[in-house]
C-alpha cells in the first residue's frame, strides 16, 4: 500500500507512522516525494523516528547509518544528500532517538535550519522567476500571451481563452507552486520554533 502525505508538524508525522504500525501497517520505505510504502506486518510493534542531518562527505553519512544500526535502528527513508531521515526499530529499548530535552533541542534546531534554508531558497527562485517571466502571481492575466484577448467577447474569446489556458497555467503555475513551497516551509519553521521555545523552558 502506498500513501502520499505532506505534514505541517514533524511530531504529527512521527505519530502518524506509529499509529499506522499499531493498526497493522509497517512502513518499509519513504521516498523523497513524500510517498510512504506500507505492508501488512506480524505481531511485532515498530517505532518510528525522524532525524535531520547534513553531511558534506558520504563517509560521514555511512558512519551515521552504521552508528544507528548498531543500536537496532533501520533506515527506511533518506539518502546521503536528502537531509531528512526516517528510522524504524522493533526493540522496546529503542522507542526514541532523543530521550532528553538537550538532544531534542539539537534535533529541532537542525530541523529548523533545514526548513528555513528551503524557504529562503524557494523564495529566491520565486523572485528570479517573477523577474524573468514578467508574470506576477497576483497578475494571472499576464500569463496569457494572445494579443487583445481581454477585449474579445463571445465565442471568439472562449475559443482563444480555452486554447491558451493550459499554456498560461504552466507559465503562471510555476509561481504558484514555488509560492506554496515558500509558505509551507516557513509555516513548518514557525511550528518548530514554538517547540524549541517550549524545550528551552525545561532546560
Amino acid at each position: 500500500m502506498k500513501k502520499m502525505r505532506m505534514f505541517l508538524d514533524i511530531d504529527k508525522e512521527t505519530q502518524w507512522l506509529n499509529e499506522m504500525d499499531s493498526k497493522g501497517w509497517e512502513c518499509s520505505k519513504v521516498n523523497s516525494f513524500g510517498i510512504f510504502y506500507f505492508h501488512k506486518k506480524g505481531l511485532e510493534n515498530n517505532h518510528y523516528q525522524i532525524d535531520f542531518q547534513e553531511f558534506h562527505r558520504k563517509i560521514k553519512f555511512e558512519e551515521y547509518v552504521k552508528f544507528h544500526e548498531d543500536f537496532g535502528w533501520k533506515l527506511i527513508g533518506g539518502s546521503w544528500s536528502s537531509g531528512k531521515y526516517y528510522w524504524q526499530s522493533n526493540s522496546t529499548k529503542n522507542e526514541r532517538l532523543f530521550s532528553d530535552p538537550s538532544s531534542e533541542l539539537h534535533f529541532y534546531n537542525r530541523a529548523l535550519n533545514q526548513y528555513l534554508s528551503l524557504a529562503v531558497l524557494f523564495m529566491v527562485f520565486f523572485f528570479i522567476l517573477n523577474g524573468n517571466l514578467n508574470i506576477s502571481i497576483f497578475r494571472w492575466r499576464d500569463a496569457f500571451y494572445t494579443p487583445g484577448l481581454w477585449e474579445m467577447t463571445g465565442s471568439v474569446f472562449w475559443s482563444k481563452f480555452l486554447f491558451e489556458l493550459p499554456f498560461a497555467f504552466l507559465r503562471w503555475g510555476a509561481h504558484l507552486v514555488i509560492g506554496v513551497f515558500v509558505v509551507y516551509n516557513f509555516f513548518i519553521s514557525v511550528k518548530i520554533q514554538q517547540k524549541i521555545n517550549q524545550i528551552k523552558k525545561l532546560l
